[in-house]
């Protein structure tokens, strides 16, 4: 299963287009802090004050050059730009929560495909020696040179019960075959390999307080909805401060060339004034946002608290299922099949207690191989929900071959 998610994560473009996502954030982040680039003023011209007739140049009486620079530095009021930066700060943790909770969901996926897959895979293999058992059963009963009332009437039955096992493999391959398409869409393999996995001899029971402590902390959702919370606040701490203006700073220097030279240095500050729009609106707006988040959070970790009850006892009745129809149950329909068969060639067993011994061996294989996928998908998504990094199933015993 290493194996399977490494691959995965190698092949899923995925990963990589949530990796930028989290260069994008960061360089937002970088951006943030950072201030606004200074403003370089440049003006000259001619001044007239008399009797020339000339607008550029210095030629005619009354006549000068003017010349004009300013640069500008806007700065943010005390405070604002950190308050900037922590906000992009937060997104850059909600782009690396989404990265690590994408990789989550392509694990379990991939971990549910490939168990689903093997489970059918298995179940196939069984309905196909199933189908060959009764297509030579069928060849038998054809091959008699004089059928009685009786043997008719047992070719008749072998040959519809042929047919409904023909459709069911047809339905089990169709099956397989759309597991495996799905499967490989993460995986990617020009062809089909053996997927070789290991079944569960016995599963794993959580405690439910501790569980239930470690899902509140360590839930995606509710990590997400905390961050969201706390860039609520901060937006509520900028608000604050709409009413403080920023500012900028100015250098100037002026030079003027007439009958005498004018030189002119000075600086200056601009800033609006707060008369008209003082950022109340602002404040109401930030606060309203910060109650909602607040209790949506709310919301959400009492619907948490919900879904890990109903998931533990989902995952407990996987567990009464699993022990229920242990792998040992394999061994057992195996032998017992094998026995069948040689009771019914030697005529000690009747066509239709072999027939009904038949699909109850079938049944068995069936509700052993379901209660491991269910034991799969109820642990993958017990631990998904309490944010686990390692979804990978344990306890497992060693790869059981059904035929």
């Amino acid at each position: 299963m290493r194996e399977l998610l490494e691959r995965a994560h190698a092949q899923t473009e995925l990963f990589s287009a949530a990796e930028l996502l989290v260069r994008e954030a960061a360089a937002w982040q970088a951006q943030a802090g950072t201030l606004h680039n200074p403003v370089l003023g440049l003006e000259g011209g001619s001044v007239r004050t008399g009797g020339g007739d000339r607008i550029f140049g210095t030629g005619g009486a009354g006549s000068s050059t003017a010349f004009q620079a300013r640069v500008s530095q806007s700065f943010y009021f005390p405070g604002r730009l950190d308050l900037r930066s922590e906000l992009a700060g937060l997104e850059v943790d909600l782009a690396r929560l989404s990265s690590e909770q994408l990789r989550r969901h392509v694990d379990a996926r991939v971990i549910r495909l490939a168990y689903a897959f093997r489970a059918a895979d298995q179940v196939t293999q069984h309905v196909s020696h199933r189908v060959e058992r009764f297509r030579i059963m069928q060849a038998y009963l054809n091959g008699r040179p004089f059928l009685s009332p009786q043997s008719r009437a047992e070719r008749d039955i072998v040959e519809q019960r042929l047919r409904l096992l023909e459709q069911e493999l047809a339905e089990m391959l169709a099956m397989r075959e759309r597991l495996w398409l799905r499967l490989n869409v993460y995986l990617v393999y020009p062809s089909e390999p053996e997927l070789r996995l290991s079944w569960f001899s016995d599963g794993v029971s959580f405690d439910r307080a501790d569980f239930l402590a470690s899902a509140l902390m360590n839930n995606p959702e509710l990590k997400e909805r905390r961050i969201l919370l706390e860039q609520r606040q901060i937006e509520q701490r900028l608000a604050r401060i709409y009413a403080y203006p920023d500012f900028a700073i100015s250098a100037i220097y002026s030079s003027q060339n007439g009958s005498e030279r004018e030189q002119y240095f000075g600086l200056g500050i601009e800033m609006p004034i707060p008369l008209f729009d003082r950022g109340s609106h602002h404040t109401d707006v930030a606060r309203a946002r910060l109650e909602s988040e607040r209790s949506a959070l709310q919301f959400f970790e009492r619907e948490l608290q919900a879904q890990m009850e109903e998931q533990l006892r989902t995952h407990e009745l996987a567990l009464q299922r699993l022990r229920r129809f242990p792998l040992e149950r394999l061994n057992e329909v195996r032998t017992r099949s094998l026995r069948l068969d040689r009771d019914f060639r030697t005529g000690r067993v009747a066509l239709l207690t072999y027939m009904e011994a038949d699909g109850e061996a079938f049944e068995s294989v069936r509700a052993v191989l379901q209660a491991q996928v269910e034991y799969v998908e109820s642990h993958t998504r017990l631990l998904l929900l309490a944010g686990r990094s390692n979804l990978e199933p344990t306890n497992t015993a060693a790869t059981e071959e059904v035929r």
